[in-house]
């Protein structure tokens, strides 16, 4: 295990915590208030049509921005928060996000994730007009595997399998739902 400012490194095994201690402001010495704790387990690598899975809990105490390393590596994945354990809230892209092969959290963002990696992932708009339902292809897709709804441009809601959702080469919406989506694929 290897300790370093803001980002913690961990060997792969099947519970992993380390902690991450920030400099004093003033001397910049370590002042051991802060710590970022975070834990890895390792479901198949199948599941959920995913290249690589993991379910990581990372924290951001004090507000303080900090980083958990995902095992796999890829450069893509799809974050989804499966429970918020700080009062403040986890935004997609202020609060937390994935970015080189890791996982961030800041502005009080505490959760356990679920990080879907992909070798290729495309964010891409498809919009219901009219309450129609509307296909939109996925430009070099063999295979749609996984779909998230991004950011939601709508009042009416987006919800998988009845307002959004995917088909072998494209990503579909009905009902109003008009939205960003990431999307993995081969």
């Amino acid at each position: 295990m290897k300790e370093s400012k803001n980002v913690c490194v961990a060997t792969c095994s099947a519970v992993t915590r380390c902690r991450s201690r920030q400099p004093d402001r003033k001397n910049e010495a370590w002042d051991g208030s802060h710590e970022v704790t975070f834990s890895v387990t390792f479901p198949s690598p199948t599941a959920d049509d995913c290249d690589f899975t993991a379910t990581i809990q990372c924290s951001s105490h004090g507000y303080r921005y900090a980083e958990c390393i995902v095992p796999g590596g890829y450069d893509f994945a799809i974050i989804t928060v499966i429970n918020r354990l700080s009062r403040s809230s986890c935004t997609l892209g202020s609060s937390y996000g994935y970015r080189n092969g890791r996982l961030w959290v800041d502005r009080g963002c505490r959760a356990v994730f679920s990080v879907c990696q992909c070798r290729k992932l495309v964010s891409m708009n498809c919009d219901s007009l009219g309450y129609t339902f509307k296909s939109c292809p996925v430009p070099g897709a063999a295979d749609v595997t996984k779909i998230a709804l991004k950011s939601k441009g709508s009042r009416s809601p987006c919800m998988l399998n009845t307002s959004f959702g995917r088909d072998s080469k494209s990503i579909w919406v009905d009902r109003g739902c008009r939205a960003t989506f990431d999307v993995c694929y081969e």
